[in-house]
């Protein structure tokens, strides 16, 4: 089975957030169709978009600590003067599992079916769509490979010869978690409470595990990234780099779009201190969200 495996590249600053209002109050089709087939006091969860963006663009510090840091307050403050109103209807219409994302200017929430179409009609409310529900991939295992194969293919040993080991990068993993107890790789961990996050507050120390099937691929691409050399050669392109990640993906190996987009808010801020420079350089994020084919944007606003 071929699946689209989406790679991001995220550096440390995110880029420009567009300030100009979206469509505005639409429930999504896939939804639409959902309220036709449920009763009206069925709990959906469902995604709130509203309709404009914190205006970033003006920022232009040289100095990345600084740039980085009043974007987040931006976001925050544009977040604050937008979100409360739809979060007060929110909580008085019945609305359980409120998430707000100010790095998007979106909520998360457990609403009524009879709920949406009104929340939709809300000002300042531009789109409601389903929560949608996503797999973890499954990890293949390289069979009759000679090992480091890939480093070979990528010159990363001509590199690394130049004095290039990706020395003070910090590199962040989106998957099912890390083994922070592998050889390779506890060495190798920032360490600190702003170096591991798991939305579904099931572990409070990075940990690998999505389900008997699954479990270990965030491990293996972590691997990948920074491995060490604990078996005798180098596994990992860049072995100088330190590492972060956020178990998007919970024990049984799924995970509904807001727990994405909490992640992704996570990396930008993971100390929730914009003061505080350490947001990741790099962001892996390797998941299938679509079928082959089909260009996935779900997540673009949270990576533009």
């Amino acid at each position: 089975m071929k699946h689209l495996i989406t790679r991001i590249a995220l550096t440390a600053v995110l880029g420009s957030f567009l300030n100009a209002p979206l469509q505005a109050g639409v429930v999504d089709t896939e939804l639409e169709a959902q309220l036709e087939s449920i009763s009206p006091n069925q709990m959906v969860s469902i995604i709130v978009t509203l309709n404009t963006r914190a205006n970033t663009n003006a920022i232009k510090d040289k100095n990345k600590r600084q740039r980085r840091a009043k974007i987040i307050k931006e976001m925050h403050a544009h977040a604050n003067l937008k979100q409360p109103v739809v979060i007060a209807f929110l909580k008085a219409s019945g609305a359980t599992d409120i998430k707000s994302f100010w790095i998007t200017n979106s909520l998360a929430a457990k609403v009524p079916a009879s709920l949406i179409r009104k929340l939709a009609k809300r000002p300042g409310v531009a789109r409601v769509y389903v929560d949608a529900t996503l797999s973890a991939p499954v990890s293949n295992a390289a069979l009759l490979a000679p090992p480091e194969w890939n480093l070979s293919a990528v010159h990363a040993p001509e590199v690394w010869g130049l004095g290039h080991t990706a020395q003070g990068v910090v590199v962040a993993n989106m998957d099912t978690g890390v083994d922070v107890a592998h050889p390779d790789l506890n060495t190798r961990w920032r360490g600190g409470t702003n170096s591991w996050y798991d939305p579904h507050g099931q572990y409070t120390t990075p940990t690998d595990y999505a389900g008997p099937l699954i479990s270990g691929h965030g491990t293996q691409s972590m691997g990948l990234i920074v491995g060490g050399d604990t078996g005798g050669t180098t596994i990992g392109v860049a072995p100088g780099a330190k590492w972060i990640a956020a178990k998007i993906f919970n024990n049984q190996g799924t995970a509904q779009e807001s727990h994405f987009h909490q992640s992704f808010q996570w990396m930008l801020d993971p100390d929730n201190n914009p003061l505080t420079d350490d947001a990741p350089d790099v962001v892996n994020g390797s998941f299938q969200t679509a079928v082959a084919g089909v260009c996935d944007t779900r997540f673009q606003a949270d990576i533009q």
